[in-house]
């Protein structure tokens, strides 16, 4: 049961992480409406809520398809996914700001708390996710340790060493 499902994760890996991103952002841009509840009425909003969380969410997934976000294997990240990751949300919150600002320039305008928590939650989120799987992957399934034979040349060069002696 348990290969079917490597087996199964292994073959849409990047479905899998599409879907988990779609699933991340979005509740990385409700959190901070749910933050100030208290602050601004959903019905005042709730147009404005939905809408610009579907343009936030689809901000970060086609900026980080475009910059290649799900074409590397996170379990051997290095420094340089780590830094696109933070360009990408970059990227993909400054666009949606500036989209934002133009849009509804003039009706309701989306709280600033809310676009500086999204952002901050979303890359955040995003990043701890993708590391805690390298982790995850770098350490459990690692294969246990085999022991392996001295290799030949090993050998070789100690009985050369006792021949010659």
């Amino acid at each position: 049961m348990l290969s079917h499902i490597s087996a199964f994760a292994q073959r849409f890996r990047k479905q899998i992480l599409i879907a988990f991103d779609v699933v991340v952002v979005t509740v990385s841009y409700m959190l901070p409406w749910a933050l100030i509840a208290g602050r601004t009425s959903f019905s005042e909003y709730n147009s404005l809520l939905i809408s610009s969380c579907f343009f936030f969410v689809c901000c970060y997934e086609i900026v980080y398809g475009l910059m290649g976000m799900y074409d590397s294997l996170w379990r051997y990240a290095e420094i340089v996914e780590f830094f696109r990751l933070c360009v990408a949300s970059a990227v993909a919150v400054s666009i949606f700001v500036v989209v934002t600002l133009l849009l509804w320039w003039e009706e309701r305008r989306v709280p600033i708390s809310v676009y500086f928590l999204s952002a901050m939650f979303a890359s955040s989120l995003t990043l701890y996710s993708r590391l805690t799987y390298r982790m995850y992957r770098n350490t459990t399934l690692k294969k246990p340790f085999e022991s392996k034979p001295p290799h030949a040349a090993h050998r070789c060069g100690r009985r050369g060493q006792h021949a010659a002696a």
